[in-house]
């Protein structure tokens, strides 16, 4: 259900839970168990705090009550669930009926503001899961996956520039003969200058 709609149920249980409790203390005050005469008075005074965060407006209108009516309107739906639920636990002392019914219906509305209290708090967790759920799971490892991938493509790339590096064989080969064909060369030119023979090969 809607948080909207716990929100309704809460505030018809609270209206009916001021006129039970205000009718049944009423009817237990004038019952002959002793006992109920004080549950009665509490069943009153119990409807006139409820009126207070129920139904603020009513006493808005009396001049010596119309801060208090204010500054009860803001109470929270947690605070108004520990307090409806802990106030109804004393009215179980008298038995009767209409005490019953008003200490049953000062517990249901407690228990919706408690819903009320949780609905968002339940919307938060499903946004948390929703956020850490499988679409940010694929995207972790969307994201692992793109990081090994340039890892890879890094390595490769450094193993394609030291194999560039290295010289082949007949590079190394071309290199020698070059190397040698120099050195006869330049041989050559000095002996000729100096007019000696370069070494003749000792296979000639």
């Amino acid at each position: 259900m809607a948080l909207c709609g716990w929100q309704t149920i809460a505030r018809v249980l609270g209206v009916a839970c001021i006129l039970i409790l205000l009718i049944g203390g009423i009817i237990t005050v004038i019952s002959l168990i002793p006992l109920c005469w004080g549950v009665g008075i509490y069943m009153i005074g119990v409807g006139l705090i409820v009126g207070l965060l129920e139904a603020p407006i009513i006493f808005e209108k009396i001049e010596c009550t119309k801060s208090l009516a204010t500054r009860f309107k803001n109470v929270k739906p947690a605070t108004r669930a520990i307090l409806y639920i802990g106030l109804a636990i004393f009215i179980f002392f008298c038995f009767g009926i209409a005490s019953y019914i008003a200490a049953i219906l000062l517990i249901a509305c407690g228990f919706a503001y408690g819903l009320v209290w949780l609905g968002p708090r339940g919307g938060a967790i499903k946004k948390q899961q929703g956020a850490g759920g499988p679409g940010a799971a694929e995207a972790g490892e969307g994201a692992d996956g793109s990081a090994e991938d340039k890892e890879k493509l890094i390595d490769e790339h450094r193993d394609v520039t030291m194999e560039e590096a290295k010289p082949s064989w007949a590079q190394s080969i071309s290199d020698g003969v070059g190397a040698a064909v120099g050195k006869a060369v330049a041989a050559q030119v000095k002996g000729s200058l100096t007019g000696t023979k370069p070494p003749a090969d000792s296979h000639a």
